[in-house]
C-alpha cells in the first residue's frame, strides 16, 4: 500500500508495482512457441524507463517479442495543446525519441506505427532483442527544438487568456466553458483563471 503524502518514503502505487517487477517474481509457463509481452500504456507512467524496460527485457526469450504501445505527444506539441500535463505522465514521448530508446537499450525494432485519434496518437511498436549490437542507427532529433517552442508558447497563451478571461470577468460579461472534464480542469489552472469563471 503507498504511504501517506507527510512520510518522507512515500511512494506511490506504480512505484510500489515497478519495485516489485522482477523475472524472479514473475512465473511463465515454458512453451515451444514464441511469446508476446504486451505493455500498453505503462511506460510513460514508470520511474525509471531503462530499469523498467530491462525488466521486460529479463522475462522474454531470445524468439520472444515485446509490444510497447504509448501515447504520443507530438500533437500536442504541433497544435500547442497545453492540457496535455493532465495526464500526470512521468515521461512525455515523441515519436522519434521513444524510438531512438529502444535502440539505445538494444532492442531490435520489428514493426513500428503511429495510429492516429482525434485528441492523442499512440505508437505502437514491436520489438525483440537485438544480438548485433552494431546494427543499431538513430534518427536525427538534434536540431528539435519543439519543446522549448512549446514553453515559450505557452509563457506567451497564458498572459494572452488571463487578460482576455480578466478583462471580461471586469465587464460583467459571463464566460461559459462547455464541459467539466479533465481538459476543462487543468485548462482553468493551467492559466490560473479559475475565479474569472461563474461555475
Amino acid at each position: 500500500y503507498p504511504k501517506k503524502n507527510n512520510d518522507k518514503n512515500h511512494y506511490s502505487l506504480i512505484d510500489l508495482a515497478q519495485k516489485k517487477f522482477s523475472s524472479s517474481k514473475i512465473n511463465i509457463k515454458k512453451s515451444k512457441f514464441p511469446r508476446i509481452l504486451v505493455c500498453r500504456h505503462i511506460l510513460e507512467h514508470s520511474t525509471n524507463i531503462k530499469s523498467f524496460i530491462n525488466s521486460l527485457n529479463l522475462i522474454v526469450r531470445e524468439n520472444d517479442y515485446i509490444l510497447i504501445e504509448i501515447p504520443t505527444a507530438d500533437k500536442f506539441l504541433k497544435n500547442n495543446n497545453f492540457t496535455m500535463v493532465w495526464e500526470e505522465h512521468r515521461f512525455y514521448f515523441k515519436y522519434k525519441n521513444f524510438i531512438n530508446i529502444l535502440k539505445m537499450l538494444n532492442f531490435k525494432i520489428v514493426f513500428k506505427k503511429i495510429y492516429s485519434y482525434p485528441y492523442e496518437d499512440c505508437c505502437v511498436a514491436l520489438i525483440s532483442k537485438n544480438n548485433n549490437k552494431k546494427n543499431i542507427s538513430f534518427s536525427n532529433n538534434h536540431d528539435d527544438t519543439s519543446f522549448k517552442k512549446y514553453i515559450k508558447n505557452y509563457r506567451l497563451f497564458k498572459n494572452k487568456i488571463y487578460d482576455f478571461f480578466k478583462k471580461n470577468y471586469l465587464k460583467n460579461k459571463k464566460i461559459v466553458i462547455y464541459g467539466s472534464g479533465h481538459s476543462t480542469t487543468i485548462f482553468l489552472n493551467l492559466f490560473n483563471i479559475q475565479k474569472y469563471v461563474y461555475c
